[in-house]
C-alpha cells in the first residue's frame, strides 16, 4: 500500500472515531436512547447520515440524506447555525410536520449544529422520550453543544493538517450500538483456599458477591471469614467441600449456597491438575445464577412467545415457543437481525410499527400474517397464514416482544371469514378449504 493511501485510511478512521465518540458522548449527555451525525456531502447541498447510533439503519433508510433546503429539523439546523428543541411529539408536529408526519411517534429530539471556524460541517442529532417542557431538556442539550464545538475542532484540525482536504461523507452511514444505559454489576468472583495455611485469597468480584471481607483485589482472608459470608449451614457445607476438594475429590456438581443476606449463588471447586492430593490450593468459582440462566429458564416455560432485540434489531434471545411461532430454528434467529431471520416481517406495514417502538417509550401492539410457506407474500388468501399478536415493550438498551397466536380474533377483526375463503379460493381455481384452523 503506498503512504498516500495509508495516509487517507488514517484519516477515514480518524473521523470514524471522532463521529462515533461525538454521537454516544451527546446520547448520553442528553438521557437519549439514539442519535447520529449528519455530515455535508460532495454534492452541493446534501446533507447525508454518517453514523446511527442505537437504531437499525434499514428501518432508516429514508432518512440517510436529506437536502439543505428541506423542511426537517437537521436541515433548519444546518442551514441556519442554530440548535433545534422538538421535547415532544406536539412540538414536532406543529413546527415539522411533515417530518412528525413520517415518524408518527412520541418521542423527543434534539439538533445541534456542527461548526468549525470557517464553515458548518453537519449536526449533532439525539433522539429522546419525550417530556411535555422544553426546559427539562435544555441541560442536556448544554452538553450537546459543548460536544459539537469539540467535534467542530478536530474536524477543522484534520483539514488543517492537510489529511482530509474537505470533510465530508458520501456512502451509507454506519450503524453502531449505543453506549449501555446502565453498567452491569460483575456477576462472577473467584478465591483460592490454601489447605496448608488455611488463608483464602479472594478477588474484588467475589467481594461484592458475597461481602467478603477485605479491601482490594487478593485480599487474603480466613477460612472463617469466608464461612461467615455465607449462612450458618451453607458456610459449613462450603468448609467440607473445600476439605473433600483438597483429597482429590471435589463435589461431582456445582453447590447451591446462600450469602448472609439470603440471595443464591453457585460454587464450582477444583484442584491444578499439578501436585499431588492435599499439597496444593483449591480454586473456586463463585456465580450469581439468577441474572440470566434462572431468567431464561422461566422464560423458555411460558406459553408465548418470546424475544428480546437490541437497539440495531439484532435478535438476543428467543424461546422455544417464538421459534416455533416465527417458522424458525433459534438457531437461525440468535444473532440475526429480525427483519433478516424472519424475512416476511420486512415489509412496510410491520416496518413502521418497528420504528415505532424503537422511537417511542410506550408499548406497540399489532397484528402480523405468517405466511405458510415462509414467502414474503404481501396479500395471503384469507385463512391460509397464521395470524399473530405481536406485543413489543421498548427499553433503553433492549427490546422485548412477545408472540401469541391469534387467528380467530385478526381475521374476524379484517372481516375475514370461511366465505371469503371460498370465494378467494374459486377465483384462484383452487378447491375451497375444508374448515379454517386456529392451530398456532
Amino acid at each position: 500500500m503506498s503512504t498516500g493511501a495509508e495516509a487517507a485510511d488514517r484519516t477515514a478512521e480518524r473521523l470514524v472515531t471522532l463521529l462515533i465518540d461525538a454521537s454516544a458522548e451527546a446520547i448520553g449527555a442528553a438521557g437519549g436512547h439514539a442519535g447520529g451525525v449528519y455530515l455535508g456531502s460532495r454534492t452541493p447541498g446534501l446533507l447525508r447520515l454518517a453514523v446511527l447510533a442505537g437504531l437499525p439503519g434499514p428501518l432508516f433508510r429514508p432518512w440517510w440524506r436529506l437536502h439543505a433546503d428541506s423542511p426537517f429539523p437537521v436541515a433548519d439546523a444546518y442551514r441556519l447555525g442554530v440548535r433545534v428543541v422538538l421535547p415532544d411529539a406536539a412540538e414536532t408536529m406543529r413546527r415539522y410536520p411533515q417530518f412528525a408526519a413520517g415518524l408518527p411517534f412520541p418521542f423527543g429530539s434534539l439538533y445541534v449544529p456542527v461548526a468549525g471556524p470557517a464553515r458548518t460541517y453537519g449536526v449533532l442529532t439525539v433522539l429522546r422520550p419525550p417530556v411535555p417542557d422544553t426546559t427539562e431538556v435544555l441541560e442536556g442539550v448544554e452538553h450537546m453543544e459543548r460536544c459539537a464545538r469539540d467535534l467542530g475542532a478536530a474536524l477543522g484540525e484534520l483539514e488543517r493538517d492537510g489529511a482530509a482536504p474537505r470533510v465530508a461523507w458520501d456512502g451509507e452511514p454506519l450503524c453502531i450500538r449505543p453506549p449501555a444505559s446502565r453498567r452491569h454489576p460483575q456477576r462472577a468472583g473467584s478465591f483460592s483456599w490454601d489447605p496448608g495455611t488455611g488463608a483464602v485469597t479472594v478477588d474484588e468480584p467475589l467481594r461484592a458477591l458475597l461481602g467478603a471481607p477485605g479491601g482490594h483485589e487478593g485480599t487474603v482472608v480466613t477460612l472463617q471469614a469466608l464461612m461467615a459470608a455465607l449462612t450458618p449451614d451453607d458456610g459449613h457445607r462450603m468448609a467440607a467441600a473445600l476439605r473433600q476438594t483438597a483429597t482429590g475429590s471435589p463435589p461431582p456438581l456445582p453447590l447451591y449456597v446462600r450469602a448472609a443476606d439470603g440471595t443464591l449463588r453457585l460454587v464450582e471447586l477444583w484442584t491444578p491438575r499439578a501436585g499431588p492430593p492435599g499439597a496444593g490450593p483449591v480454586r473456586g468459582v463463585v456465580r450469581d445464577p439468577a441474572a440470566g440462566t434462572v431468567a431464561d429458564v422461566a422464560a423458555d416455560l411460558l406459553p408465548d412467545g418470546v424475544f428480546c432485540v437490541d437497539r440495531l434489531g439484532t435478535v438476543v434471545y428467543a424461546n422455544p415457543r417464538a421459534a416455533q411461532l416465527l417458522g424458525r430454528p433459534r438457531a437461525k434467529l440468535l444473532g440475526h437481525s429480525l427483519w433478516e431471520a424472519v424475512p416476511w416481517l420486512d415489509q412496510a406495514a410491520y416496518e413502521d410499527h418497528l420504528r415505532g417502538a424503537l422511537l417511542s417509550p410506550e408499548p406497540v401492539r399489532f397484528h402480523v400474517r405468517r405466511p405458510p410457506d415462509d414467502s414474503r407474500r404481501t396479500a395471503p388468501q384469507p385463512y391460509e397464514g397464521d395470524w399473530l399478536a405481536v406485543s413489543i415493550h421498548p427499553g433503553p438498551d433492549l427490546l422485548t416482544g412477545t408472540l401469541r397466536p391469534a387467528n380467530r380474533v385478526a381475521d374476524a377483526s379484517a372481516g375475514l371469514t370461511p366465505e371469503h375463503a371460498a370465494a378467494g379460493a374459486a377465483e384462484a381455481g383452487e378447491p375451497p378449504p375444508a374448515a379454517a384452523s386456529t392451530a398456532p
